[in-house]
């Protein structure tokens, strides 16, 4: 047996021992967070593009918007309390004072205020109404965190608003229609107001579908003596009366909600009839008769 092993390991010797264990342990670690903050981001992102899925769904043509013919309403978290902070409750709480979604008849007891008497139709079928939960939360959660924990509120504990009017705006008030949510990464701190950016930490926003859409109906001329068409507005129905021109062969119908929608047309020749058409928001969905 040599002196070497006779007499073990020496101080430096073991000292780079566990200098390179710490090392090794520390990589380990970073990488792990690092691995682990991504998957956060990740999940953050996700979540955006869920809530954005759930007011509209473009592969489906459903939602919330399509649902009940408008964009979700910031609503306080508590409905008990007015001052409490404001949030997408609409989309995995039905509101109150709104029926489920179904099939109603266009009666004159069912048409939204401002809507033409004249649509009244008790042959004309139109789905309307909460058609919920379009998000779910966790069993027995009752309101929506991020993975970093924190909620999707506006303003939310660091005061920072999440949810975003039609402008970019923060929304304000109780009621006003929410365009856009975002995410404040995983540091919680706005963009404007955090150190150099890091991916993982970088604010993200989704916008919701426009709430708006065109249908073009093309006919023959002079073959068409009306038109009416029906929308759902929450668990009411919301419409109007399009006169032709004569010897016009398109009428172009615009400030209409995305989704199924649905038309009375009348002929000079035939029986009215009712057809419906898929309307997609940002664009004309053209419609030949």
């Amino acid at each position: 047996m040599n002196r070497r092993a006779q007499r073990g390991f020496t101080l430096i010797e073991l000292t780079l021992v566990l200098f390179v264990l710490a090392l090794s342990a520390h990589l380990a670690v970073r990488e792990l967070s690092r691995q682990r903050a991504a998957r956060l981001r990740t999940a953050a992102d996700a979540q955006l593009d869920a809530m954005a899925a759930a007011v509209w769904d473009g592969a489906s043509a459903s939602g919330f918007l399509s649902d009940m013919g408008r964009l979700p309403s910031a609503l306080p978290l508590d409905p008990g309390d007015p001052a409490s902070p404001l949030s997408l409750r609409e989309l995995w709480a039905c509101p109150e004072g709104t029926g489920d979604h179904r099939a109603r008849p266009a009666t004159a007891a069912n048409l939204a205020p401002g809507a033409p008497a004249e649509i009244a139709d008790p042959d004309v079928l139109v789905p309307c109404g909460w058609g919920g939960p379009y998000l779910s939360l966790p069993t027995a959660a009752t309101r929506l965190l991020d993975p970093w924990g924190n909620p999707a509120e506006t303003p939310d504990p660091a005061g920072l608003a999440r949810l975003l009017d039609a402008e970019g705006a923060p929304v304000a008030a109780a009621g006003q229609p929410v365009a856009a949510v975002r995410h404040f990464g995983s540091d919680g701190l706005d963009d404007a107001e955090r150190p150099p950016e890091r991916p993982d930490q970088a604010d993200a926003m989704r916008a919701f579908a426009a709430p708006s859409a065109r249908l073009l109906l093309t006919f023959e001329p002079d073959t068409i003596p009306e038109i009416r068409w029906y929308a759902p507005l929450g668990d009411k129905i919301d419409g109007g009366v399009v006169i032709p021109g004569a010897g016009a062969s398109q009428v172009l119908l615009e400030g209409l909600t995305p989704g199924v929608r649905f038309l009375k047309i009348f002929r000079a020749d035939e029986a009215p009839r009712v057809v419906q058409a898929t309307l997609r928001p940002g664009r004309d969905t053209a419609l030949e008769l």
